[in-house]
């Protein structure tokens, strides 16, 4: 059974940033293993890609924001997670991709 999600413990300062996002991608995970048909699962696997990110696992976040995008072309967040990946891993041409993609899914606010 997974482990309940304690919002006082991971406010306290003994955890650190690290171990409060690892947390939240398991459950995040989690999620996704219970609820595979969930309307919102490319939320799920974006909140996922961006935690890998905060932890400095850039390939692992741009998988998971791949997976976030091919759920649905139109998440914005996960191109955005998709081209900060790609940019941390130094794949311009990739990030400049994503971000363009980022931007048609978002025109409003780039117009």
């Amino acid at each position: 059974m997974a482990e309940m999600l304690d919002l006082e413990s991971l406010a306290s300062p003994a955890a650190s940033r690290d171990e409060i996002v690892a947390r939240l991608r398991r459950h995040e995970q989690e999620a996704m293993r219970v609820s595979p048909r969930d309307p919102r699962l490319q939320q799920m696997m974006g909140m996922v890609a961006l935690a890998e990110l905060h932890l400095g696992q850039d390939a692992l976040a741009m998988q998971w924001a791949e997976r976030a995008v091919a759920a649905d072309p139109g998440y914005g967040a996960g191109h955005g997670y998709l081209a900060a990946g790609a940019a941390l891993l130094g794949d311009a041409p990739r990030a400049q991709a994503a971000l363009t993609n980022f931007r048609h899914a978002l025109p409003k606010h780039f117009g």
